[in-house]
């Protein structure tokens, strides 16, 4: 017999004697009950509230300036002026064919100019020619230069071309701490902006635009983190940023364990999504979730399963105990005997359906008819065993040719 077999054949003997898996497990029924004080999710409750607490209490961070190089800027003359920058780019792309070598100095150029107070002026180092070296130094400019937020909007919209308007914008929002990122990115001259380049998809560049800061930014440093997560769920609240882009923002999220990302998870409705493919993604995010929670603690898992008013409650239950099955070959049924007993009929009902249809899986057949009979729906156990015996029948019939 096959060791998956065995598996599934102890697991169904072990339903039946609660008493003797209770005895031997004598802490696991508590920890399945949901001990206030144990488990990630007590911690979330708790003491990390607490800290965010004192964490919001402090000062947001301060943004920072992005140099290509302190050290290779040191180099360049002290006292540079503009035409003296036209004239060294002009020469070092004369004798550099290298377009990342070029993008390389003259962001440097760019960048010692407005340390010299030379902010507008460090605008004409941008060619009119399309290519990457335009690109990168409008990247550059709009993040580096020392001019006012409503003067370097002016400058974005006297952009014509998509790609340059997104470009310019999205530099723009780097100039911004977490916590300010949300009165940048919502003006309506900011919505305006954008419309006038792209009517129909403004929201979605928006929308990206903020996603793509706040991903950037994690990681700075521990208050920052706070500051993004938080925010970016205030905007998810207020319509001023997708779903999609804050469950992005919320994967990213080093810090958090899969208990925290669950709790930010929990908030967002799928119907809020733009299309299906995203629904779909939503979906596979709430398993990924949950197997990281089972990771860290799987009763406790499952006991927020129990507890779930989610419109995916059956879904996220049948979810944990197939991901735990997978993970363990027996502390599932162990739990499902502590636990049965405080689960609605059709919390039951799901459980089961799990087991069996983890047991058809491995081809154990007896230990889905057994598992059939924890359905508490008769009904629903005949519809079980009819799908067992039809699989079976299946997998017995001889192959053609055979």
């Amino acid at each position: 017999m096959k060791k998956s077999k065995t598996y599934f054949i102890v697991i169904v003997v072990a339903c039946v004697s609660a008493t003797y898996l209770l005895t031997r497990h004598p802490t696991r029924q508590d920890a399945a009950a949901g001990d206030a004080k144990s488990g990630p999710q007590a911690v979330f409750q708790g003491e990390n509230r607490t800290k965010a607490a004192d964490r919001n209490d402090r000062p947001p961070d301060k943004p920072k300036r992005w140099s290509v190089g302190e050290k290779l800027k040191a180099t360049l003359p002290p006292d540079l002026d503009p035409e003296h920058a036209k004239k060294l780019l002009a020469a070092f792309i004369a004798g550099n064919p290298d377009l990342n070598e070029q993008s390389r100095h003259a962001m440097l150029l760019m960048e010692k100019l407005c340390d010299n107070g030379f902010s507008e002026e460090a605008e004409d180092l941008i060619p009119d020619e399309r290519g990457l070296l335009r690109d990168n130094l409008i990247r550059h400019y709009f993040a580096y230069a020392d001019l006012p937020s409503d003067q370097l909007l002016s400058k974005i919209e006297r952009f014509t071309e998509l790609g340059d308007t997104l470009d310019g914008f999205r530099s723009y929002l780097r100039r911004f701490s977490p916590a300010d990122i949300p009165e940048a990115a919502s003006s309506e001259r900011v919505r305006e902006l954008l419309k006038k380049v792209n009517p129909n998809r403004w929201q979605v560049h928006l929308n990206q635009a903020v996603r793509n800061e706040f991903m950037m930014k994690l990681g700075e440093s521990e208050n920052s983190d706070f500051v993004i997560i938080n925010t970016a769920a205030d905007m998810n609240a207020k319509g001023l940023l997708g779903s999609e882009e804050y469950l992005e923002v919320v994967n990213a999220d080093k810090t958090a364990s899969a208990f925290d990302k669950w709790e930010r998870m929990r908030l967002v409705n799928m119907s809020s999504l733009q299309d299906k493919d995203h629904q779909q993604q939503f979906m596979r995010d709430r398993g990924n979730f949950i197997s990281g929670m089972l990771a860290e603690d799987a009763p406790q898992t499952l006991s927020l399963m129990l507890k779930s008013q989610s419109e995916y409650k059956d879904r996220d239950l049948a979810s944990a105990i197939g991901r735990w099955v997978d993970i363990h070959s027996s502390e599932p049924s162990e739990w499902f005997v502590a636990n049965r007993d405080r689960m609605s009929h059709r919390q039951r009902t799901v459980a089961a359906d799990t087991f069996v249809g983890k047991a058809l899986q491995a081809g154990e057949f007896e230990g889905a008819r057994l598992w059939t009979k924890e359905i508490p729906d008769k009904a629903r156990r005949a519809e079980a065993l009819e799908m067992i015996a039809a699989k079976e029948a299946g997998k017995q019939k001889p192959r053609a040719g055979n």
